[in-house]
C-alpha cells in the first residue's frame, strides 16, 4: 500500500485556491444606489463645504453595504476630489475663492496625506469610527465662533493685523493633510473651522478656499490608498458621476443662501453624523 502525494503546482493551486476562498468579498451594489449616494453627499459636500466624505463614510460602512470602516474611507476620498473639484470651480466662478490661502493649505496638506493613509490601517473598526463621531460633535459648535469673535473686534478698539499670516495656512493644512489621509474625512470640518475662526473671510469664499484647497490631499491619499488596496474600484464610477452632479447643484445653491444659513446647515448636520456613528458602535 503507498501514498501518493500531489505535486508541487498541485499543493500551490490548492494554497492559491484557500487563499481567495478566506478573502473576504467586496457587496456587489447597485450602480444607482450608488450614484445616489454620490449625488447626496456631493450635494451636501459642496453646500457646508466639506466634500462630502462626511455622508459618504458612513453610508458605505452602513449594514447594506458593510465596507470596512478604511475600505469606506479609502473610497470616499478617492469620490471626494470630484466633488471638491466640481464644487470649488462652481463657487470660484463666482468669486469666492482665496487663491493664496488655497495654494498653501494644498501644498501642506498634501504632504502630510500620505503619512495619515499608511497609518489608517494601523486602528481597528470601532477605533476609526469613535474618532469619527466623537470629532463632529467636538466641531459642530466651532463653525459659530466666528461670528462672535467678529462681534467682540467690532467692539474693540485694537488694530490687529486683518489677515492670518501664511504660517498659518501652512499648519491647518498639515492637520488637514494628517486628517484626511487617516480618516477619509473630517479635513474639510477641520479646514473649514480652521478658517472660520482665524481668518476675515466670508462663509462663502470659506466654503470656496476650502474644498478649493482639498483637491490635492484627496487626490495624493486616494493614490496612497490605491496603492494598499483600501480602495473598492469598482464602485467609483457610479459615485464620481452622482457625485459631480451633486457637487455642482450643492455650489448653486450654496451661492445663493445667505452666510448664517449656511452656518446653521453645517453645525447641525456635524451634529447628526457624530451621533449617527456613535450609535451605531453602541449596536
Amino acid at each position: 500500500f503507498s501514498v501518493k502525494f500531489p505535486d508541487r503546482p498541485t499543493m500551490l493551486l490548492f494554497r492559491h485556491s484557500g487563499r481567495l476562498l478566506c478573502k473576504p468579498s467586496v457587496p456587489t451594489v447597485s450602480p444607482a444606489i450608488l450614484g445616489l449616494i454620490g449625488m447626496s453627499s456631493g450635494f451636501v459636500g459642496s453646500l457646508v463645504g466639506i466634500g462630502g466624505a462626511l455622508l459618504m463614510v458612513p453610508l458605505l460602512s452602513s449594514r447594506r453595504i458593510a465596507l470596512t470602516q478604511v475600505k469606506a474611507n479609502a473610497t470616499a476620498l478617492s469620490s471626494n476630489a470630484l466633488t471638491c473639484l466640481v464644487g470649488s470651480a462652481t463657487l470660484a466662478t463666482n468669486g469666492h475663492v482665496d487663491w493664496t490661502a488655497a495654494a498653501c493649505i494644498t501644498l501642506s496638506a498634501s504632504l502630510c496625506t500620505p503619512l495619515g493613509a499608511y497609518c489608517a490601517s494601523s486602528f481597528s473598526n470601532a477605533t476609526m469610527k469613535k474618532l469619527f463621531g466623537w470629532g463632529l460633535l467636538a466641531f459642530a459648535p466651532l463653525i459659530h465662533v466666528k461670528a462672535l469673535a467678529l462681534q467682540i473686534r467690532a467692539g474693540s478698539s485694537l488694530n490687529g493685523p486683518t489677515s492670518p499670516p501664511l504660517q498659518h495656512y501652512i499648519g491647518l493644512g498639515a492637520i488637514t493633510g494628517l486628517l484626511s489621509g487617516l480618516m477619509g474625512f473630517g479635513a474639510g470640518t477641520l479646514l473649514v473651522s480652521g478658517l472660520c475662526l482665524a481668518t476675515p473671510l466670508a462663509h462663502h469664499s470659506i466654503i470656496g478656499t476650502a474644498m478649493l484647497a482639498l483637491i490635492g490631499p484627496n487626490v495624493v491619499g486616494s493614490y496612497t490608498h490605491y496603492k494598499l488596496g483600501n480602495v473598492v474600484v469598482r464602485y467609483l464610477a457610479a459615485l464620481g458621476v452622482g457625485s459631480a452632479v451633486g457637487a455642482y447643484v450643492g455650489g448653486k445653491t450654496a451661492v445663493s443662501l445667505p452666510a448664517d444659513t449656511l452656518r446653521w446647515l453645517f453645525s447641525v448636520f456635524l451634529l447628526f453624523s457624530g451621533a449617527k456613528a456613535l450609535r451605531t458602535i453602541q449596536k
